[in-house]
């Protein structure tokens, strides 16, 4: 008997941004191609971090080279269903449309995998809200959280949705045994710009410092262009936290897994997230998780268990969540022993490929 024949329309590693990580996950997983014929097309049309959300004529062709990919694809491999991680940005999501009104036409079956929001943002363009709804008509999403419903509300029925959290392997195999530290480490580790919170953490460490609690926080990720180090050195030095703020730039492989060994808490204040995988890395490493109530991430993070969840934006209620894990070095353990546990059981990549075979086999 012949296998369900599956296009996956995805983003793909370069740049590293979660979506993508998600996708390689897809792309190297054996249980999916056990169990269908599969062929995959690199989705992005960005190769840098930089490139993304920003036009060029560069991009222009990229696109045309990638319509005429999945044209041939479809038309030579006929698939059954055509997997699509789209986009909400403006040229992202006319690309994405001009796809999947094709894949329609062709009679295929699509399920749109949403690893971003922008939806209801989107639709208060003009004309784009006829344009999301035809774009959704038919379809089947797949959501990481219930939490992100809402942006979709307006153009999907529940009943066309299916839910599949992100799993991960382990950042680190072993858990390491973390002792009390007399100066407890805080790790961010994302792109450092605006809408990940790292201003927010600034201010936070700034009131922590003239608290007088002890504590380093090191920044680990790109800087963004918007975000330049030497504007980073000056909020450093103004808020006077020399020696208590080191940025370390992206950390990948063995310095990566190191920063989280020598680390007490993770912390992602982000603004503007979904369900990111940074957090699950986190969980994996058996920290304890200091985060903003921001899209799925309460579906991640068990507030009071695993971590502290603050409200986003909200300076001091991340300080006090900082501080209440940097003053309580059994309830760093308690809370990160629990994020392991978590882990293991709901968000290992085995259990995201065992959520999607079975939604890709409905």
């Amino acid at each position: 008997m012949d296998k369900p024949r599956i296009l996956f329309l995805m983003h793909m590693p370069p740049p590293v941004h979660g979506a993508a990580v998600v996708g390689g996950i897809v792309r190297d997983s054996v249980a999916l191609r056990d169990r269908f014929e599969c062929r995959f097309v690199n989705y992005s049309i960005s190769r840098t971090m930089d490139e993304i959300n920003r036009f060029s004529c560069k991009k222009i062709t990229v696109v045309a080279r990638l319509l005429g990919q999945v044209f041939r694809e479809v038309v030579g491999f006929r698939p059954d269903v055509v997997y699509v991680t789209p986009s909400f940005r403006a040229l992202g999501f006319l690309k994405d449309r001009l796809v999947v009104r094709f894949l329609k036409r062709r009679g295929c079956k699509v399920v749109l995998h949403l690893h971003n929001k922008g939806v209801a943002a989107l639709a208060e363009r003009p004309g784009y809200s006829r344009l999301l709804r035809s774009f959704f008509q038919g379809t089947k999403v797949i959501l990481l959280s219930w939490k992100l419903y809402p942006d979709i509300a307006r153009f999907v029925d529940r009943v066309d949705v299916r839910l599949c959290p992100n799993g991960i392997d382990p950042v680190l195999e072993t858990v390491p045994v973390r002792t009390d530290s007399a100066e407890p480490t805080l790790l961010f580790l994302s792109n450092v710009i605006g809408d990940k919170g790292a201003g927010d953490l600034l201010d936070a460490c700034r009131l922590l410092a003239d608290r007088g609690v002890a504590f380093h926080c090191c920044f680990a990720g790109s800087i963004s262009p918007g975000f330049p180090a030497e504007s980073l050195e000056t909020m450093v030095k103004e808020r006077g936290l020399e020696g208590k703020v080191s940025f370390s730039g992206p950390l990948y492989g063995d310095d990566k897994k190191e920063a989280y060994r020598l680390a007490d808490i993770f912390v992602h204040p982000t603004r503007e997230d979904c369900f990111p995988l940074v957090i699950l890395e986190a969980m994996s490493a058996g920290l304890p998780v200091v985060a903003s109530e921001e899209g799925g991430i309460p579906d991640e993070v068990m507030n009071g268990t695993t971590g502290l969840l603050s409200r986003k934006g909200d300076v001091v209620d991340l300080t006090r969540c900082l501080e209440k894990l940097l003053t309580d070095a059994p309830l760093r353990r308690r809370m990160g022993e629990a994020g392991r546990e978590r882990y293991e059981e709901c968000f290992r990549k085995a259990c995201f490929e065992d959520r999607l075979l079975h939604i890709l086999e409905g």
